[in-house]
This record gives structure tokens, sequence and C-alpha cells, in this order.
């Protein structure tokens, strides 16, 4: 079964939208930019970059821009404040929240008459009710969208909401019509040249592909998608397309493949921090354990994702894992549990699927696609709406009461959410002031460490250096005025050793403080010290790409020494023959890898040494990341990766 969210792009198209609007050639309102407005603008641009790193923190100044807004007057600034503010709340699975900042940016859309924000606004209200699985409210939103994309010629917009509109049909068990729509998505993808919405179409492709039995095209079509996504670097892609490569396998009955893949999709999920597709996941995992026999992980994956699925309310989802515990539990002999978890499944089973709501989707459909159906669909809910005002009247003090209740209940849950979250927030602050107290330790020790370094290389420089030097001119006097010593072996032995002697106090000296970075930066000292480090049993490849900045001086030393570390660690542990440092910047982004084709280590049994853990230590206090990949006779790679601008190092 494929995921219930194979590809909803509705949140990523909004981001999009509003960030690159010179692609659409769409009438809007003149908006003269003030000193005042051009503050709005910066907010929610500098909102936008912390969307992905801290959601509250952006919320903050989301509220502001609003703020500010409506001081000024500057409506589609408040709306696209509450818009963002939306995309937000949906990532944080807060769904109520969202769709209400959805309604109100429409309202203020509506009343500047900006069709590109009414229709992304229906595109992500539709998305919210698919996760909830109201399949027939997000066709309703989801057309809506199309009909403004469709009116201003949207080309990437219809794309992705074609594939919106696909999923909910394929979800209904319609995949005729999902896969008409599918087609629309990569047509206008294709149009677009966006290579983005492009892998984002392919991923929704393939999965009616499979839906309709055509499992190879479907694996062929998400390893497009996935290298797409690779060389674009989206890990939304990335996730999506493994996971569902992952069932590809699964079906093949190849488990240990189909788990190397779901590990992968669960590794870039928790990088994007969605509760709903780690929980999804995580019970597609359980479902390849529980295939592989192995129960225990399985039950530890189930019972995961069934902590994350219950509090979004997900019953989709939550209905999956149900009926994955039903037959774990009738795998393993205790079928009161299994018939506890078919039961709970097949209630939720009910609930998203009925006979009521199928009929609402088609009628929806039918109402999309011809005008005097659509105006006898309205007639209809009018007399709905008719004999529901008169059914309220009836119970009028039985409905009073009821909201009575509910006020009470929302008003006592809004106070223990409140006094939750502060205790979070306080928590968070807590660690965090640990944290870079922590790190200011760490950065104190690295500075001492190199300052007594310095102060070694220049002692065995200038004086053991000098010495040697002074010793070496006074037997090579000594051999001009003594004849018969210059013929001698011993002489010439001695003469050899202080030769490599200095040669040794040099390059010792270097390795402490190496003249080059300071001279001439990061690239050339690396790029000298592997080509001393190259031996007739190890040759080390160096690549530079893109140009360093100068950066801080004692940042660039521990990077050097982290590099050193790396390579002597290879020469001493990794039996190999050969190695690669490779050093790459790019906007603001320093990534080091080095790797080596030796005898390698199991990751999973293997403890770090000192030496790994120092460098994890160096790189922590940089405030960069750390991943160490490789397995028993297939070497070894470390990738580091460091953001200059964010720890403004640059």
């Amino acid at each position: 079964m494929k995921s219930m969210k194979q590809f909803l792009s509705g949140v990523i198209f909004l981001t999009l939208l509003f960030h690159y609007t010179a692609s659409f050639a769409i009438p809007t309102p003149v908006i003269k930019p003030t000193q005042d407005s051009n503050t709005v603008k910066k907010l929610l641009d500098s909102a936008y970059v912390l969307e992905s790193t801290d959601k509250d923190a952006a919320l903050t100044i989301y509220r502001k821009a609003y703020t500010i807004g409506v001081q000024i007057n500057y409506i589609l600034g408040q709306a696209k404040a509450l818009h963002y503010s939306g995309i937000v709340y949906s990532d944080k699975s807060q769904y109520p929240k969202a769709i209400d900042m959805y309604r109100k940016a429409l309202k203020l859309y509506h009343k500047i008459n900006y069709p590109r924000g009414i229709g992304a606004c229906y595109t992500n209200i539709g998305n919210i009710y698919q996760y909830e699985s109201k399949l027939d409210s997000a066709v309703a939103n989801y057309q809506q969208g199309l009909k403004v994309f469709e009116e201003f010629s949207l080309t990437n917009a219809l794309a992705q909401a074609s594939g919106n509109v696909g999923n909910i049909f394929q979800q209904a068990g319609q995949f005729e019509k999902a896969y008409h729509y599918h087609n629309q998505s990569i047509k206008y993808a294709e149009i677009t040249k966006d290579s983005s919405i492009l892998a984002n179409s392919l991923i929704n492709l393939g999965s009616i592909l499979d839906a309709l039995d055509k499992q190879e095209q479907s694996f062929e079509t998400h390893k497009r998608a996935l290298k797409i996504g690779t060389l674009t670097n989206n890990y939304y892609v990335i996730q999506l397309a493994s996971i569902n490569i992952a069932d590809y396998y699964k079906d093949k009955q190849q488990y240990t493949e189909a788990i190397k893949y779901g590990l992968r999709s669960l590794h870039y999920a928790n990088k994007l921090s969605s509760t709903f597709d780690i929980a999804d996941i995580k019970n597609r995992l359980g479902d390849l354990y529980l295939l592989d026999k192995n129960y225990t992980t399985a039950e530890i994956y189930f019972n995961e994702a069934m902590a994350l699925s219950e509090p979004l309310k997900t019953t989709g989802l939550t209905s999956s894992i149900y009926n994955s515990l039903n037959k774990l539990y009738a795998a393993t002999g205790d079928y009161k549990e299994a018939y506890k978890y078919l039961s709970l499944a097949k209630n939720l089973n009910d609930s998203i699927l009925g006979e009521k709501q199928i009929k609402s989707i088609s009628e929806l459909e039918v109402k999309y696609q011809t005008a005097q159906k659509d105006q006898q669909l309205v007639q209809k809910q009018l007399q709905i709406a008719k004999q529901d005002l008169r059914i309220k009247q009836k119970t009028r003090i039985l409905m009073i009461t009821i909201a009575g209740i509910i006020l009470l209940l929302i008003a006592s849950a809004f106070i223990f959410i409140n006094y939750r979250n502060k205790m979070k927030l306080q928590t968070q602050h807590l660690i965090l002031l640990e944290k870079k107290k922590e790190i200011n330790i760490l950065e104190a020790m690295i500075k001492g460490e190199e300052k007594e370094r310095s102060r070694i290389a220049k002692d065995l420089h200038d004086g053991v250096g000098g010495l040697l030097s002074a010793a070496k001119m006074q037997f090579s006097v000594l051999s001009t005025e003594i004849f018969q010593l210059t013929g001698k072996d011993q002489f010439s032995k001695a003469l050899n050793l202080l030769d490599d002697s200095a040669g040794e106090i040099r390059k010792i000296a270097h390795n402490l403080m190496p003249e080059l970075l300071i001279n001439y930066g990061l690239g050339e000292a690396l790029s000298h010290f592997v080509n001393r480090m190259n031996n007739t049993h190890l040759k080390i490849s160096f690549i530079s790409i893109g140009e360093l900045p100068e950066v801080n001086q004692n940042y660039e030393l521990t990077i050097y020494r982290i590099v050193q570390e790396l390579i002597n660690n290879i020469i001493k542990h990794a039996d190999a023959s050969e190695a690669l440092v490779q050093l790459s910047f790019q906007e603001d982004v320093l990534s080091i890898t080095v790797e080596d084709n030796g005898k390698g280590f199991d990751l999973t049994t293997a403890t770090n040494g000192a030496g790994l853990s120092s460098i994890q230590t160096r790189v922590a206090a940089l405030g960069g990341s750390f991943e160490l990949t490789g397995s028993i006779n297939n070497g070894t790679t470390v990738f580091i990766e460091f953001d200059l601008a964010v720890n403004n190092y640059v």
C-alpha cells in the first residue's frame, strides 16, 4: 500500500509561489512600496528562512509583519503574513489553526483581488483536508484552486494542483481518474522545465502506476524522481521516492533492500521534522520488519508510529497502523490483541471511505467538469441548508448546552496547551544555554591547544632547527679543513643524519603551525598537506570546488586539524591504497568529504575512538554537521558540512 500522502505539494508550492513571483505574468494590484511596506517584506523573507529550522521564531516574525501591515493598511502584507503562518502551523501538524490562518488570508486576498494568493490558499486547505481523510472537502478546495490557476494560466501551479486532485481519486480507489490528473501534472511540469515540480509529479505518477499493477514502470518513474531529488538536494523528494522504492522491493520480497530504502526515507523525514511523514514511514518500516520476521523491531516501529499518528487525528494513517498491529499480533499468536486492533481498524475504515463520502467525491468531479450539474448540486446544497436550519431551530436548547460544554473544553485545552508550551520553551531555553556553555568551553580548549602548538612549532623551528643548521655548518667547515674526513662513510652518514633531523624538525613544525595556511588559506594548505602525505603505499587525491571566502583564521586552522586527523586515521587504521579529500564551497555552505577504499568497519557495532570523538566535538563546536558512513571491506566516508553565513564565519 502506497503512502496516503504520496505528494501533497501545496505547502512547498505556496513557498515558491510568493518568493519567485517574477515567473508569473498576472495582473496584480499596484502597491507603491514605502519604507514601512519594505519592512514588512523583509520580515516575511526573514521568517521564511527560519521556517525549516525554528518554526516558533518564524511565527513570531510573521505576527510582527502582520501587526505592521495593519498599522500601515498594507493588506497584501497582512494576507501573506497570515498565509505563511498557516503553512508553518500545517508543518507543525496544528491543522485547525492552519485552516483558520488560510481562511483569514483568503478574505484579504479577495479584498484586493489577488488571484495567486487565492488559488494557493484553496490548495493548502485541500492539503489539510486530505491529511484528515476528509476527501470530499479536499476535492472541493483543490478544484477551487484549479479554476483560479487555469484562469490565469499558472502552469507550474496547475502541475501541482492536478497532482493533488489525482491523489484524492487514488485514495478513493478511482485509479483511472487519478491517472488522468497525474498525466496532466506531468505535462504541465515538463512545460515549466522546473526540476522540483517535475520530481513531485513523477512521484505521484509512480504511485498511481503501482496502483494500476504497472510495477516496473512505477519503479523506473520513482528512480527518475530520486535522481532529480538527489541532484537538486530536495529532501522531500528523496524521502518520498525512497519509501516508494522500498515498497517495490517489498513486493519483490527483497526485504533487506526494502529496509535500506525505508531507513533512508526516514532519515530525510527526520531532517524535515514532519510528524505525519515520520509516523507513516515508521509504520511502513514496521511492515517490512514484520515480513522479515523481525517481530520485536516491527512492534517498536508500529508503536512509535501510533504514538505520533493518534494526536494528529489522521484517521487514514491511524487505520493503517491498526491493521499492521493486527497482523503482527496474529503472527506472534497474541490473538486477543490482534482482534482488538482489527476492530479499531474496521471502525476507522468505515469512517474514512463510507459510501456517502465516495458519492460526494464523484459529485464534486462532475461539478467541476459540467456547469449544468454544478448548478443542480448548488440547489441541492441550498435545500439541505434549509432543512438543517429548521432542525437547528427545533433543537436550539440542546445545541446551546452542547456549545457551552465544547467552549468549556476548548478553554480548558487552551489553558493546558499554553502551560505545556511555556514549560517546553523554558526547558528548550535551558538546554540551549547549556549547549552554548559547552561550546564556549570547547572553543577555549581548542584555542589553548593551538596556542601551545604554535609555541612548540616556533621553539622547534627557531631553536632546535637553528642548532641543527649550525651543527651542519660546523661539520661542513670541518670537512674543508680536514680533507681526510670528506671520504669517510661515517662522516657522510653523520651529515645525512643532520639533514634528515633538520627535515623532520621542519616537517613537525609545519604540521604544528602550517605557514601555507596563514599565508595562502585553507585550500592551498590542504593541497600541500595531501601532497606531502602521498607515498608509494597510499595515493591521496585533493579536489577543491568553488572559491572559499576569507574566514576567521582560527576557524580555518580547526578545519585543517580535522582533515589532518582524518588523513592520519586512514594511514594508521584503514589499510587503504587510495583516498580522496574534497573541499566544496557553494551558497555559503562549506562541505568536506574524506573517503578511502580501505578495510572499513561495521558502523552498527563499532564504537568511536578518541580520534573520531575529538573530531565530532570540534565539528559541533563550529556549528557543523558530521556524518560517517561505511561498511566492512567497502571503505569509509566522512562528510562534514558548515553553514558559514548562519554561524557568522564569513
